[in-house]
């Protein structure tokens, strides 16, 4: 069984032992009210990894080997998009003013959607499931060594996403999710692994570029 805990901060006021020393003076010099501390509210849920919804991306019927641009833009678009985490918007702007390719942001996100699919294809076939152990929630005595793992991998996801603005429905956010693990587990260099990959993929070893790395995680798909 896994215990998640649902972490909520919430704003309690308490007064302060010493209010009256330079330390609340400081606070109040600077507009802020020494009274308030943050604490934590914390709830349980109890539930196994089969219980998780898991929500495949979906994408209209269109196929990217009938695309009127080189197979390359649809690596470029994954590149900056998603390996780099820049709009749409501004990829499409890169795109033109750096590399002499003329599409629409329109056209950038229909890319992320093909490609999302053939990700998750080869997600499935490359990753493996996921199990318990695969998976810690909670901030008890146990998991509380992966408590700095598991906000750093919140910081980078919300660093990834934050270009978005938000998502407008459920399957723009699996789109975005599914390209974001496969680079996180695929593409992106960790400090922690002496700068490797969490999952070693051969077929990329002799491949220099980013964008060439995508489109082989792509052709590895079919």
């Amino acid at each position: 069984m896994l215990l998640v805990q649902n972490k909520e901060q919430i704003l309690t006021r308490r007064q302060h032992p010493h209010a009256n020393n330079s330390f609340h003076n400081t606070y109040s010099s600077l507009g802020m009210n020494s009274q308030f501390k943050l604490c934590y509210h914390n709830r349980e849920y109890h539930f196994t990894p089969a219980q998780l919804q898991t929500v495949q991306p979906q994408s209209p019927l269109r196929t990217l080997n009938r695309i009127h641009n080189t197979y390359n833009t649809v690596g470029l678009v994954l590149a900056y998009t998603i390996s780099f985490g820049i709009s749409s918007r501004m990829t499409r702007l890169i795109l033109s003013e750096v590399h002499n390719i003329s599409i629409s942001h329109q056209t950038v996100q229909n890319y992320l959607k093909d490609a999302s699919v053939l990700v998750w294809n080869f997600m499935q076939k490359y990753q493996g499931p996921m199990n318990d152990t695969q998976i810690a929630g909670d901030e008890s005595e146990q998991y509380r060594p992966l408590k700095q793992l598991i906000e750093r991998l919140n910081r980078t996801y919300k660093f990834h996403a934050r270009a978005r603005c938000g998502f407008k429905n459920t399957n723009g956010a699996a789109i975005l999710t599914t390209l974001f693990v496969a680079y996180y587990n695929f593409l992106r260099p960790h400090s922690s692994l002496n700068f490797k990959t969490p999952i070693h993929l051969p077929e990329l070893d002799n491949i220099t570029t980013i964008q060439g790395k995508w489109l082989k995680m792509l052709e590895l798909a079919a």
